[in-house]
């Protein structure tokens, strides 16, 4: 990302932003400050990119505004089986999670995935300890009812997930095997770790 500077001679802000991969998608960029007199911005790159829309937005303060965390009550790991996919704009991907089928022609990378059932335990911290799951698994999420916001005020849902996708691109190191999996973890939470991942998957 370049700007233009007074005598219309461009410098580099960022020369690392990333790049929408795979699908049609929104990016965030964080501008930054940038150098005095700059009027102009424009991205360079070699790569064939399409870019349709382009927007500067400013953060503003808003003391009104009020943060409450929501754990949630139950996060079961079931087969959930393969969505329905079609093709949007763009060949967006759109998936009807309300017409499954239980196989597809998908592979999946060989290793231990977490058990089914209750991973609750594996998400109430970030700390390294993680639920494990591949194609054709779910987690759900459930959390409790609250009442309704006060007359005037909008709420906003917002998940915050800490974890790793792992794909089987022919670039991703290990990428046929779960293993080896990132991040540190205590004793304790290595134990916990092997403890629950024990579901064989051979990837085929």
């Amino acid at each position: 990302m370049q700007v233009q500077l007074p005598g219309g001679f461009w410098v580099d802000v960022a020369t690392t932003v990333g790049y929408p991969a795979g699908m049609p998608r929104t990016m965030v960029l964080p501008l930054g400050d940038l150098p005095e007199g700059a009027r102009n911005i424009r991205l360079h790159s070699t790569l064939e990119c399409y870019i349709d829309a382009l927007r500067i937005a400013w953060a503003e303060p808003c003391p009104e505004a009020r943060v409450h965390r929501l754990e949630p009550s139950t996060a079961i790991l079931h087969p959930a089986g393969y969505p329905r996919r079609t093709s949007g704009a763009q060949k967006r991907p759109i998936y009807d999670w309300s017409n499954r089928t239980p196989f597809w022609d998908v592979r999946a990378q060989s290793g231990l995935y977490t058990r089914l059932g209750d991973v609750r335990p594996l998400l109430e911290r970030t700390d390294g300890v993680i639920a494990v799951y591949g194609a054709g698994d779910s987690v759900h999420l459930a959390f409790d009812e609250l009442p309704p916001p006060a007359s005037g005020v909008r709420r906003q849902w917002v998940l915050e997930v800490a974890g790793w996708a792992k794909d089987m691109d022919f670039m991703t190191r290990t990428g046929a095997t779960v293993a080896p999996l990132p991040g540190n973890r205590t004793p304790e939470g290595a134990a916990l770790q092997q403890a629950t991942q024990v579901r064989w998957r051979d990837g085929r």
